[in-house]
């Protein structure tokens, strides 16, 4: 069986439901008819529960993480860690992100506004650091590495500059926040 799967809407009995928005409150279906990203996890011991994660302007994906018990969620560029057998996302980070690859050993690469999260397969992650003023384009992830344009954000430009990131050593190669974000105390 599988330890999760998406649903088109909110069931209409019979389950319990989480609402996993700001605040994390627990809604039944009667007090709240938003429906965003629903998703039905599958307990160990049978039983099942429905997850109502709130989108955004970002992307929504459910994947499996291959080194632990917990569902990664994507809703919206939110963030979620959920143990199908608690109830309650085990955590929850981001709120940008916008595009999703998927490296051969399990890991993740999100790609966000400034920067790339990286998801470990076993559910740790972390954040590189930052790279880009208005997003990431043209990604590829070859041998661990990330590449594709960092665009600088600013209106009319359309400026990207090529940017290299190797998730295994956390070395960035480019971009171009660096470009534009100079320390106060530097005068040349």
């Amino acid at each position: 069986m599988d330890r999760y799967e998406i649903l088109n809407e909110l069931p209409p009995s019979g389950a319990i439901y989480f609402s996993a928005a700001p605040h994390n409150e627990r809604f039944s279906p009667e007090d709240d008819d938003t429906v965003d990203l629903v998703v039905r996890f599958h307990k160990t011991d049978g039983t099942a529960w429905v997850a109502n994660f709130e989108a955004g302007d970002g992307w929504d994906e459910v994947a499996e993480l291959p080194g632990t018990s917990n569902i990664f969620v994507l809703a919206g560029g939110q963030c979620y860690l959920v143990n199908p057998d608690s109830e309650q996302p085990v955590s929850k980070f981001g709120g940008d992100y916008d595009d999703i690859l998927y490296n051969a050993d399990g890991r993740l690469v999100l790609a966000g506004r400034t920067g790339l999260a990286i998801v470990e397969a076993n559910g740790q992650h972390w954040l590189s650091e930052k790279f880009s003023l208005g997003g990431l384009e043209n990604l590829v992830l070859k041998n661990n590495i990330v590449t594709g344009l960092a665009i600088d954000g600013l209106p009319g430009s359309g400026k990207g500059l090529p940017f290299s990131y190797n998730i295994d050593t956390r070395v960035l190669n480019g971009g171009l926040y660096k470009e534009f974000i100079k320390p106060w105390w530097k005068f040349w």
